[in-house]
């Protein structure tokens, strides 16, 4: 009984609304909804005419727009243009689970302006809880009446509001983080050769605790600075492979490892393949060409209903 009802809690669903008095407000709630996808859900080269904001409460998949893709997980925003192809796809082995609003109207765009959010940075690390529980409020209060539309509509200034306060406290705490991993990037990228290099060092060196570096590079890269490290190295090790007739121990060693053996297990878990098999077919994944520090959602290649946000 209780596999019965732990089956019955992870199937897929979706709750959606259409607001009929899409055009009558300076700022108008088009639909709302929560979802949790199905095993092999995407959109791709979906195009809408209205915004939508997507919160991930579970899960985790990626989201495509402006050719670029990022990696969204719970805690996670993300935002949908008006006419804007974009694209995503829900993680097979951790199946997302979000709510969304749709929005337009003349104060849109103007009450975006004052949040984080712009083309280039469309995906947000907001990780509060809060945020959904505004979204599904204004699902809750959907109706086909105008008292309906324009409580949504009032409940939707009050998430913004909510977002532009989040992202001025945000902004704040993160000016410095940013200046930190600014510096640890820029010297990981000149001494990653060294085999002794640790993230300790990178943290004396900017005297800061390994903590607090730790902290910076979860808030601006979403990754560890051991995993920004061993991204720049093995990215360093793709280059040599495919430019150089180096051997895999001579690229290892160029690129900080004294064991090729253990180079060659980090390579195969990052690129999917061995270095050998690498130089016979040299294809670099995506997420390993955005490692520069000032891509804050390193991702990869993805990707589309109507009805649907």
């Amino acid at each position: 009984m209780q596999e019965k009802n732990k089956n019955a809690e992870l199937k897929p669903f979706k709750d959606s609304f259409k607001n009929d008095f899409a055009v009558i407000n300076s700022l108008t709630v088009y639909r709302s909804g929560k979802q949790r996808c199905a095993p092999g859900f995407c959109r791709y080269n979906r195009i809408y005419d209205f915004y939508i904001l997507h919160y991930v409460t579970k899960g985790k998949g990626t989201y495509t727009i402006n050719g670029r893709t990022y990696y969204v997980c719970a805690g996670d925003a993300f935002l949908i243009y008006p006419g804007v192809s974009i694209s995503k796809e829900t993680d097979p082995e951790d199946l997302w689970e979000y709510c969304w609003v749709g929005f337009n109207g003349m104060d849109a765009q103007i009450l975006l302006n004052m949040t984080q959010f712009t083309p280039d940075n469309a995906v947000i690390r907001y990780d509060h809880p809060e945020i959904a529980r505004r979204i599904e409020d204004i699902h809750e209060h959907r109706g086909h009446q105008l008292c309906s539309s324009i409580r949504m509509t009032a409940m939707l200034y009050e998430l913004f509001a909510y977002l532009i306060e989040v992202g001025q406290n945000i902004q704040a705490g993160t000016h410095i983080n940013d200046k930190y991993v600014s510096a640890a990037c820029d010297y990981i990228g000149k001494t990653y050769s060294n085999k002794n290099l640790t993230v300790e060092m990178v943290a004396d060196y900017l005297n800061v605790s390994r903590s607090c570096l730790f902290r910076a590079f979860k808030d601006v890269l979403n990754k560890s600075p051991m995993m920004y490290l061993k991204e720049t190295r093995i990215r360093e090790a793709c280059v040599l492979l495919q430019m150089t007739n180096f051997s895999v121990s001579e690229v290892a060693d160029k690129t900080g490892y004294a064991d090729a053996l253990y180079f060659s297990k980090v390579f195969r878990s990052l690129v999917g393949k061995t270095p050998t098999e690498f130089r016979k077919k040299p294809e670099i994944p995506v997420h390993m060409k955005n490692t520069d520090f000032d891509i804050r959602n390193p991702a990869a290649p993805l990707a589309a209903e109507p009805e649907e946000a």
